[in-house]
């Protein structure tokens, strides 16, 4: 998550320092603080494409992201078969110097 300018300057530093293309901003729901760091990381038509399939689902642009708070109950009984698992493949998770996320825990193996 990109929360300032100054986060999304830092993610584009590491994206061009290890040749990485980035290929996917995935924004869960329309609050500040998931999105406003990312004028640094797109072009104005960028931001363009974004804005518009946004405004053309209305009211239910972010229903998606909204959903998963909604149904979390639910989401601890569906993946309860993976609790303990171990993310195998390569995975990169970025998080803002105040994102509460990043302060959160999984257990003792979690990194």
């Amino acid at each position: 998550m990109a929360s300032t300018t100054r986060e999304a300057q830092a993610l584009a530093d590491w994206v061009a320092l290890y040749h990485r293309n980035l290929s996917t901003i995935y924004i869960t729901h329309g609050h500040f603080d998931h999105f406003y760091g990312l004028s640094g990381l797109l072009s104005q038509d960028d931001i363009e494409v974004y804005v518009g399939d946004c405004v053309g689902h209305g009211d239910r642009a972010f229903t998606g992201g909204l959903n998963w708070y909604r149904n979390t109950e639910r989401n601890w009984e569906l993946l309860a078969a993976f609790r303990g698992s171990r993310i195998e493949v390569a995975a990169l998770y970025i998080g803002g110097d105040r994102d509460m996320v990043v302060g959160l825990r999984g257990g003792p193996d979690a990194r």
